[in-house]
């Protein structure tokens, strides 16, 4: 959703303002966050796993407007519990609401927004601009994707707070982690969780296949991209970070047999080592994730002086 939010107040290719952008946005996102919800409470109602609940309590659970936009996507037993529970207004949801809407407004306008005035012409006019202000660029987009997305998310939780509701969180750090399959377990994890469980586990976990594991991975995490948007880039960046895991998973089980690869890799050094080549491996990525193919091209020869 990092495009699509940053779509709000960058004006598209055609001149469109904010304004004309949010209609398109917003509705689908929302209907999109819609649409899950009502996914998950079909599917686990048919398991017999949903409590008990008048129509009120599932209509309050499916039309719970402050996650419409940016999620999470949050599970209706945890929801049901909260609205069963109804309890008199509190002070200190009010305090709670407010501090993490007010740091979910910082992160975004004053964060990401200024990152966004800063990287936007260099990664949008690469020939412009020398190789090593686009590397501190793309820098500036893996940190502007995680604040962006990760203050919208804010605002959602805390005005949720604001309604005696205490959703679930998004994000864990997900930039501090040591490889790529934890990293994608603390990104938008109520929507990764999502995909995982109604996706990967019914079609693909069951399988003594470690190639049928395999494709299940890569074709889990396209899935979880093309959800974003149905593109080109986001089939390539769902493949790029797809194939990842796949790898990973892999050499995990090629580890487990020889302790003094595990215990190397386990040091403290190497996992140190590990998080900055994740973040890089990932901050890389993102450009599939902003950027028209021609658009990359262009970046990629600047980066390598090829062309």
């Amino acid at each position: 959703a990092t495009l699509a939010l940053s779509a709000l107040f960058r004006a598209g290719p055609d001149g469109a303002t904010p304004a004309d952008w949010v209609p398109r946005i917003l509705i689908p996102l929302g209907l999109s966050y819609v649409i899950f919800r009502l996914v998950h409470y079909v599917v686990e109602r048919y398991r017999g796993k949903v409590p008990e609940s008048t129509f009120s309590e599932f209509a309050a659970y499916v039309l719970f407007f402050p996650t419409f936009v940016a999620g999470p996507v949050e599970r209706f037993p945890a929801f049901h519990r909260q609205t069963a529970a109804r309890k008199d207004f509190e002070l200190s949801d009010l305090n709670v609401g407010l501090a993490r809407i007010l740091r979910g407004a910082f992160r975004k306008v004053v964060v990401a927004d200024n990152l966004a005035l800063w990287m936007w012409p260099a990664l949008e006019s690469p020939d412009d601009f020398a190789p090593g202000r686009l590397v501190l660029s793309i820098y500036a987009l893996a940190i502007f994707a995680y604040m962006d997305f990760g203050g919208y998310t804010d605002i959602a939780v805390g005005v949720s707070r604001l309604f005696g509701y205490r959703m679930i969180e998004n994000f864990n750090h997900p930039y501090f982690k040591p490889n790529i399959a934890e990293y994608w377990r603390n990104w938008h994890m109520s929507l990764y969780g999502f995909i995982r469980d109604y996706f990967f586990l019914p079609f693909f976990a069951r399988s003594k296949s470690q190639l049928v594991m395999s494709l299940g991975v890569v074709l889990t995490m396209v899935v979880f991209m093309l959800w974003h948007e149905g593109n080109l880039p986001f089939l390539l960046l769902g493949v790029y970070h797809g194939v990842a895991i796949a790898t990973w998973n892999q050499f995990q089980v090629f580890k487990r047999a020889r302790p003094r690869l595990r215990a190397f890799m386990d040091s403290r050094p190497i996992t140190a080592l590990s998080v900055v080549v994740t973040f890089h491996f990932v901050a890389f990525g993102i450009l599939f994730f902003t950027f028209e193919l021609d658009e990359l091209l262009s970046v990629v020869r600047r980066l390598f002086g090829v062309g």
